[in-house]
């Protein structure tokens, strides 16, 4: 998962952080689709199955990391 944070195509009410953006891709491969999905972070704190919710108390999360590439020199 990639946090994409506020998107500019997705309008809500500023400064709601649960409104943020997320991408990932879902492992499916094949003539079905590309198996890439954006999603808002409420949509996974409220996503019926409890393994895809980024949450401390989540054994699946493993938290949040960020890419070296992005740290500054």
């Amino acid at each position: 998962m990639i946090y994409v944070g506020e998107s500019r195509w997705l309008p809500d009410p500023p400064g709601d952080w649960t409104a943020a953006v997320i991408v990932y891709h879902t492992g499916e491969l094949g003539s079905g689709g590309n198996g890439m999905r954006r999603v808002r972070l409420a949509e996974l704190l409220g996503f019926p199955s409890p393994r895809w919710r980024p949450i401390a108390g989540n054994p699946n999360f493993l938290g949040v990391y960020r890419w070296n590439i992005l740290r500054d020199n």
